[in-house]
């Protein structure tokens, strides 16, 4: 048709019947067939078997199949395999949703028709193309087809034979046992008691069980020792995106949120870590709108430790932003219900279910800040839950449809269908009654929502504010509006009228729980004097049991002052502060390793940071999920500290120190971490020279001064690439401190710019460092170098 290309498979009537026997079910055999695609282009001796679980492969209608081309006549020319999937075609939208929020592990499939050799079921057909392939490998990966796919798979007892007394007889598909308690955990040393459980699938050969052992064992540890063990085995990154995505989308029949299977692990080439991707998720928005934030088994005691729980949450917020969002997702699910000949609209109304409670349950937004330096925050109240309040039920029979939003508006004049009372407005059978201040049973049965009105009066001079809040207890949904400007909503349709139920229905648990919603900078909409804060509160329906609207409204100003020095006695520093789920990591300015840190909950962290002796000059910086700079803190700290550089005990620091401190970097021996920041290298040396020494790179003689007689110094060792390692001191010309004297030494040393004097330490001082090395050698072996040295 025009919509989707045409597939054919066509096989012998002999080979149908073989491929559907009952003690072939599960034969991974292939057999001969010819697919013909758009009624032109034949691929001939395409081997074909089923694929799918016992579940599906039992239905004609129902089961899958993998076809495998001949290498001179691939699929579209570059698929040696193509997996056709009947059962659950609404997994292209988890495929599309994967792909779009950046997922390591998404992949490009399409949509075919489908001609099944049986004849039975075809039609629109989710065709799997590149899947976790050698081909996806190389092209989403450094060395990618170096690397190893494990599908986990959950442990599945056979229990009937084909004679029905031989155990040795042929197996059948049906019935079948489960192990349901299977996790992902420890099982011992011996690799072939997780070879079924975790199944090869690229690079049989290398047979490398020992990243998977690995993994098992650190997800059966317990405490700080599991967080920094599956830290240093796995991709979090990727886990959480993958389990906050599962998460997202309801998926079911998945590990840890249903059956023990349906995951893909790759290990990558170039750290050895471990890494989940998204496999076969057809069970679509299986979950409930208000399920956990993710699921249990061994996965879900990780991802409750603080540091990989703010992780997943940051991962879903993203996805939520760029993805899983009404604006995005309606063109493309139009498309794709198009494109499969099956409206994706309920599959819709979910995601956005689902998303609006994610949003609801993370914690409350807050400004990224240290204990160094934290923001003076000041809080303006402005309405209360004994606010008095006005409100009213929309009906058909009082005038509701005609009320528009007019009734928001500051200048809106209230008739005899409104009553008074406090701002907490609600009805319940108990479960609320320590939140309700004005009780409403005559709600129940006759509307799905309720209109309130909150005045409340602010002075002339109004305080200037850097953001409005709400802390509210609701149930079900609301949209809120200030002035009868609307400034937020959660668990609503995009459209709301007087009719108007919520998107959905949530827990007793979570509406008596204070949910945040910042408003962000709309205090313009405040005015001096009068003021109308409106909430259109939604129960999910009209025959709801309790309904509950407890608002609170108030505004924050943040106020930054400069940042004081601190002065301490030690090498380290420990600071602390805040940073909401947008964070991603924290940062040093100038270095490229993330700063490590102890998150203490979802958004309180605290680190330690290493000092060297005299003034610490530091730049925290916040970094969100994009790569992005979003806040930076100065932090400027003074080290008392008395660090011996004496390395030789001689009572002098002097070059013997030096040659002992290269010597001590180049064997890691921990004497050789002078600066205190944890690490051996050379900016030690640099911290020896510099800080200790108080002269520069290239001061071979130690006289304060990097100049002419240094150099002649060193080129009378006759050192200079001698061909003879390691035999070099700091005098002799070894600046970088590996133990020869080479071109290497002078890029060190003229890059300190610290040079005095002749005719190369101007040009050194206007090149950058990508010539210095050009410039260097040009002058020092030019016919007149020694004029230089002069």
């Amino acid at each position: 048709d025009n919509l989707r290309h045409d597939f054919a498979i066509l096989m012998t009537d002999f080979d149908v019947q073989q491929l559907h026997l009952p003690i072939n079910m599960m034969d991974n055999n292939r057999r001969g067939s010819t697919v013909i695609v758009d009624g032109q282009e034949v691929f001939y001796d395409v081997g074909t078997r089923m694929r799918g679980s016992m579940f599906t492969r039992q239905g004609r209608d129902r089961t899958g199949y993998n076809l495998a081309f001949h290498p001179d006549k691939m699929f579209r020319g570059v698929h040696q395999s193509v997996a056709l999937d009947q059962n659950g075609i609404n997994e292209i939208f988890v495929k599309f949703s994967s792909l779009q929020s950046g997922s390591l592990g998404g992949t490009y499939d399409d949509v075919l028709n489908v001609q099944t050799p049986s004849g039975a079921g075809g039609g629109p057909i989710l065709a799997y193309l590149s899947r976790h392939t050698e081909m996806f490998q190389r092209e989403q990966f450094e060395n990618g087809e170096e690397g190893t796919l494990f599908k986990f798979e959950g442990i599945r007892v056979l229990t009937s034979t084909s004679d029905g007394r031989d155990p040795e007889s042929l197996k059948l598909y049906q019935p079948i046992g489960w192990v349901p308690a299977f996790d992902i955990q420890d099982l011992g040393d011996d690799k072939e008691l997780y070879r079924w459980p975790f199944l090869i699938n690229r690079n049989r050969a290398k047979d490398d069980y020992e990243p998977i052992i690995q993994m098992a064992k650190a997800f059966s540890l317990q405490g700080d020792e599991l967080e920094e063990r599956v830290g240093e085995l796995l991709d979090m990154d990727v886990w959480a995106h993958t389990f906050g995505l599962m998460s997202l989308l309801g998926i079911g029949d998945a590990y840890s949120q249903g059956n023990p299977h349906n995951l893909n692990m790759y290990v990558r080439p170039s750290d050895g870590k471990v890494l989940a991707f998204p496999w076969d998720w057809d069970f679509v928005y299986s979950q409930a709108p208000t399920a956990p934030l993710h699921g249990t088994k061994n996965i879900g005691r990780i991802l409750s430790i603080p540091r990989y729980e703010r992780l997943q949450m940051g991962h879903m917020n993203e996805i939520i932003k760029s993805t899983l969002n009404a604006d995005y997702m309606s063109r493309w699910t139009e498309h794709y219900g198009t494109l499969i000949g099956s409206s994706l609209v309920g599959v819709q109304r979910s995601m956005e279910a689902r998303s609006a409670n994610i949003l609801s349950r993370l914690p409350e937004p807050i400004p990224f800040q240290t204990s160094v330096n934290p923001p003076i925050v000041t809080t303006d109240i402005f309405t209360t839950v004994d606010s008095d309040a006005s409100y009213f039920l929309p009906t058909a029979e009082n005038g509701a449809a005609d009320l528009g939003t007019r009734w928001t508006g500051l200048d809106f004049v209230e008739d005899e269908n409104w009553s008074s009372g406090k701002a907490a407005i609600g009805f319940s059978s108990g479960a609320f009654d320590d939140y309700i201040k004005t009780s409403i049973p005559e709600m129940r049965n006759v509307s799905a929502g309720a209109y309130i009105r909150i005045p409340f009066e602010l002075p002339a001079i109004i305080p200037s504010l850097d953001t409005l809040k709400l802390e509210l207890n609701y149930d079900d949904g609301f949209v809120a509006y200030l002035n009868g400007v609307e400034v937020g909503r959660s668990n609503t349709p995009d459209s709301v009228d007087w009719e108007s139920g919520a998107t959905v229905s949530r827990r007793n648990t979570e509406a008596e729980t204070p949910s945040t919603f910042d408003f962000g900078e709309v205090a313009h909409l405040l005015k001096p004097g009068k003021n109308v804060f409106a909430i259109h509160g939604m129960n999910r329906s009209a025959s709801g049991n309790d309904f509950m609207i407890a608002p609170m409204l108030f505004g924050e100003s943040v106020e930054v002052r400069e940042t004081p020095d601190i002065v301490v006695e030690d090498s380290t520093y420990a600071i602390s502060g805040r940073a909401w789920i947008d964070i991603h990591h924290l940062q040093l300015r100038g270095q490229d390793e993330a700063l490590k840190v102890k998150w203490n909950d979802t958004t309180e962290w605290s680190a330690e940071l290493n000092l060297r002796p005299g003034r610490n000059e530091f730049v925290l910086e916040a970094v969100d999920f994009n790569g992005n700079v979003v806040s930076s803190e100065p932090i400027n700290i003074v080290s008392n500290v008395q660090i011996d550089a004496d390395l030789n005990d001689d009572g002098i620091v002097n070059v013997v120190d030096v040659d002992l401190l290269a010597a001590a970097i180049r064997g890691q021996e921990s004497i050789a971490d002078l600066n205190r920041d944890s690490v051996a290298n050379v900016r030690d040396l640099h911290f020896l020279i510099e800080d200790v020494l108080g002269t520069t790179m290239g001061d071979a003689n130690l006289d304060g001064r990097f100049d002419s007689s240094d150099l002649v110094q060193i080129f009378e060792a006759n050192e200079y690439e001698d061909g003879q390692p390691g035999n070099s001191t700091w005098a002799e010309g070894d600046f970088d401190g590996d133990g020869d004297f080479t071109t290497r030494d002078f890029v060190t040393a003229f890059m300190s710019g610290a040079y005095q004097g002749g005719e190369i330490g101007a040009k050194m001082k206007a090149r950058d460092g990508v010539s210095a090395f050009a410039a260097t050698r040009d002058l020092l072996f030019a016919d007149d170098s020694r004029d230089w040295l002069d």
